[in-house]
């Protein structure tokens, strides 16, 4: 978390106010807004994620919750997701999330067979677990999410133009 905070630092600080002796204690107040701001967008973000993500409200994000997602963005029930259906469906209501689409589509496409299978997202899963529980609570769901999220909107305030090739808790 503390490398993906860092990285928003860096980014955000390249959208600040030039630094120089009189406008320092300005552009440090950017900065500290910026990543504030960006903290807050990721934290309900996280936070809507986990509410659609607990499919049967129990707690815990489950493999049966995450069968019901499967099948929900699985738009032509052929078992596999593809890029277009994961991007579409994620995406379909607020275009401005296409370039988080794609982060989250590549964290769950583990095998980077550019589809998501069942497979996959065992995998993932497996990832998410990190007390072995074989469910994942909420804590744990929120720190993966928040890192992934993290990174995917510095790389939107970047244009959307660095490629996502790894996942902030692989």
């Amino acid at each position: 978390m503390i490398k993906v905070l860092c990285l928003a630092l860096m980014v955000c600080s390249s959208l600040a106010v030039p630094l120089t002796s009189t406008s320092v204690p300005h552009s440090t107040m950017s900065v500290q807004n910026a990543v504030a701001k960006l903290q807050q967008i990721v934290r309900q973000e996280v936070a809507v994620l986990w509410q659609s993500a607990d499919t049967n409200k129990d707690g815990k994000f489950t493999a049966s919750d995450m069968n019901v997602i499967f099948t929900d963005y699985d738009h032509d029930n052929d078992s596999v997701i593809t890029k277009a259906e994961f991007i579409g469906r994620f995406a379909h209501n607020q275009p401005e999330m296409k370039t988080i689409a794609q982060g989250l589509f590549l964290t769950f496409d583990v095998n980077r067979d550019d589809t998501i299978t069942h497979h996959d997202l065992d995998l993932f899963y497996q990832r998410m677990d990190t007390d072995h529980s074989n469910n994942v609570n909420q804590p744990e769901f929120t720190k993966y999410f928040t890192e992934v999220m993290t990174l995917l909107f510095v790389i939107q305030l970047q244009g959307g133009n660095t490629p996502v090739t790894t996942t902030a808790s692989a």
